[in-house]
């Protein structure tokens, strides 16, 4: 009955991007849109290979008696969910290749190329791609490991001559051309082909002048490796070493997939693993279509049609922050809700903006999980810290992927003279706050900003989030709380209001799920609405079986692993779960309790996962102003009507569109975006 209750979170994630590999097969999107979604699914698949594959590796390896079985078993569903799914990815492109043509487009391989077209790209190769390519020549000393990272697109090349082998490794030099060459056509064509097709095709002549062969081979592959390592140090200077030494390792990390290009011979595939050091037990060995790497779709070009694209949805000023509006005067009044990409990411810089060189401004406060390379934000900070404002930064160096950034980061605010504060190495700082103290009539006042999405501009053009600017004051002590507790683990502060983690936000969340469960035994209106990425806390879940089987109606919007099964008779029939995925990533954490009819609503940092609820910082916090909850309330109205673009949660992952019946389609994304341009 136990396993029955969950569905594990893996598969659950493999279901997630089946979702999105139907965008890419959607015949609805427009064609390069659907070009694009396989890149997402790619880099999404790759990622999971990193993270999850190598975390059900290590399981396996250390696992005995019953759970060894299990685990065994679930790695067997996952190896063959990869495999069928990226079976479906080639069908995919091959369909999308296939009616590219009617639009005027082709892809291009080399044997479709003319003499004129054969001879462009000669020079083109000569002249742009020739000199990036360097092979490396593989022999018995040869460390071929240290020669790969798991970002990039290798060849594999077999030189034979009189019965003798010799074997070359060639880096697809994508860290600096584009995936994709535009080759000129005919009238009213335009032609592509894929950067590895014109290195394969060139290469027997490029390297004729410096080796003896008969003939060459050359197949695409690509290699994932293990992308966690353990932080021990606590000191600033030892964190820092520890992690860039993490890094490092990450980079020689061991290979956990291996994927390649099905036709490549039997003896070649041998030897690469050979010295690989991988076999079928120990790494994800899958065969494949020639395409590796394939998140490179992602910048597929435009090609001059825009038809072929989504209509562009104009990003919104905010009603309340016209140009030249002093932002603190407004919060004052009143609190603000920015959601983006609806509302243009400008809104919250500018808010930093002014912060930095409002001479009434004395403190600025801000957490960081991820940010750009040059963010705008961080930016401000500095000019704040040069017009003697007193700055801090709780800085998360332990972000995955972002190690590299936020160390930067940290030492360039570091030598601005700003206080940069790293928390303990066992919890990661998750947060999304901001704030400003500033003095007014004589008095300190607080002004803050409490988000579900990092301080990156780039995602907030394709992720949805939730921004609240507020003045309020039980908020902003409280937020005055949290990062006085990131500064001072012994700092519990007094939470009346926030939910922290890893301190209330488990607790309180439970409590809340409880009282609706008290309702609904009284004979009461018992409801509970849930916004979530992931929601795979068995705690949580099993709490909210409770719910169900007492009365509760529960509605949740899960865009990726949920490990509740809805509907089961006895169990779950009063929860109900959709699904969307949509031009943009659904990204926001939102609670709603009915509480007795005052529909209590929280914004969250955090996921329905163990690792946020107790091995993070996080922060959900009430809306207070009720024009702001009428918003929320209202746009996930919107959402959960979705019947173009929201799919059912169920057992079977079978990932079923929600069904029209009679009613008009409903894309949520679009519906949104017009009513909020409404409201302006």
């Amino acid at each position: 009955m136990t396993e029955k209750r969950y569905i594990p979170k893996q598969l659950s994630w493999l279901s997630f991007n089946r979702r999105v590999l139907q965008e890419a097969q959607d015949e609805r999107n427009p064609l390069l849109e659907r070009i694009r979604f396989l890149g997402i699914f790619s880099s999404n698949l790759d990622e999971f290979i990193q993270v999850q594959v190598s975390a059900l590796r290590k399981g396996l390896a250390n696992a005995k008696g019953e759970g060894k079985k299990q685990l065994t078993t679930l790695f067997s569903n996952v190896s063959l969910e990869i495999l069928q799914s990226l079976d479906q990815r080639e069908q995919c492109l091959q369909t999308l290749s296939e009616s590219l043509p009617k639009r005027g487009i082709r892809l291009l391989s080399p044997s479709d190329l003319s003499d004129q077209q054969g001879q462009w790209l000669k020079e083109r190769y000569r002249k742009r791609i020739q000199p990036l390519i360097t092979p490396i020549i593989l022999h018995k000393e040869s460390d071929l490991k240290a020669s790969m990272r798991d970002d990039r697109l290798y060849l594999a090349v077999v030189l034979m001559n009189k019965g003798e082998h010799q074997y070359l490794l060639i880096e697809v030099p994508t860290y600096s051309l584009p995936r994709f060459i535009q080759v000129p056509g005919k009238r009213n064509e335009q032609c592509v082909m894929f950067l590895e097709q014109a290195i394969i095709h060139n290469l027997p002549k490029s390297l004729a002048p410096f080796f003896d062969f008969e003939t060459l081979e050359a197949y695409t592959f690509g290699i994932n490796r293990d992308a966690e390592f353990a932080v021990g140090a606590g000191a600033k200077r030892g964190l820092i070493e520890d992690i860039e030494r993490g890094i490092r390792r990450r980079a020689r990390g061991a290979v956990v997939s291996f994927i390649y290009d099905r036709s490549m011979p039997d003896h070649l595939l041998s030897y690469f693993m050979s010295r690989l050091s991988i076999n079928h037990s120990n790494a994800l060995v899958v065969p494949s279509g020639s395409l590796h790497k394939a998140r490179g779709l992602t910048k597929f070009p435009s090609l001059d049609h825009p038809e072929l694209l989504n209509e562009k949805l104009p990003a919104l000023d905010h009603p309340s922050l016209s140009a030249g509006t002093n932002i603190f005067d407004t919060l004052a009044k009143r609190d603000i809700l920015l959601y983006y990409p609806y509302h243009k990411y400008r809104n919250l810089t500018e808010f930093f903006r002014q912060a930095s060189f409002d001479p009434s401004v004395t403190e600025l406060q801000m957490t960081v999980y991820r940010v750009t390379e040059k963010s705008p934000l961080l930016n401000a900070l500095l000019n704040a810290a040069a017009n003697g404002k007193r700055v801090r930064v709780c800085i998360e160096l332990k972000a995955r992927f972002d190690e590299e950034n936020n160390i930067e980061w940290a030492e360039r605010l570091t030598d601005a003279g700003i206080d940069v504060v790293y928390t303990l190495p066992s919890v990661k700082v998750h947060a999304k706050l901001f704030m400003v103290t500033r003095i007014e009539k004589g008095e300190a006042v607080r002004y803050a900003h409490i988000g579900t999405g990092n301080f990156h501009e780039g995602n907030a053009r394709v992720y949805t989030d939730f921004s609240l600017l507020t003045a309020n004051k039980e908020l902003t002590r409280e937020i005055a709380d949290v990062f006085e507790m990131m500064v001072d683990p012994f700092h519990r502060g007094r939470y009346t209001n926030l939910l922290v983690s890893p301190l209330t936000l488990r607790r309180q969340l439970n409590r809340k799920v409880r009282d609706e469960i008290i309702e609904a035994q009284l004979g009461n209106e018992a409801e509970i609405f849930i916004k979530i990425n992931n929601l795979i806390d068995r705690e949580f879940v099993s709490l909210l079986y409770d719910a169900s089987k007492a009365g509760v109606k529960i509605k949740i919007i899960c865009r990726g692993m949920c490990s509740l099964i809805p509907g089961v008779p006895g169990l779950s029939e009063n929860i109900e779960v959709i699904s969307i995925v949509d031009r943009f990533l659904e990204h926001p954490r939102v609670f709603v309790f009915h509480a007795k009819g005052e529909q209590q609503v929280y914004l969250a940092s955090a996921d329905v996962m163990s690792r946020n609820m107790d091995r993070r910082i996080e922060v959900a916090a009430p809306i207070l102003c009720k024009n702001v909850k009428r918003t929320i309330l209202k746009v996930l109205d919107l959402q959960w009507r979705d019947n173009v673009k929201a799919r059912l949660m169920n057992e079977t992952q079978d990932n079923t569109y929600v069904k029209q019946g009679r009613r008009k389609p409903l894309r949520s994304q679009l519906a949104i975006h017009e009513y909020l341009d409404g409201r302006n």
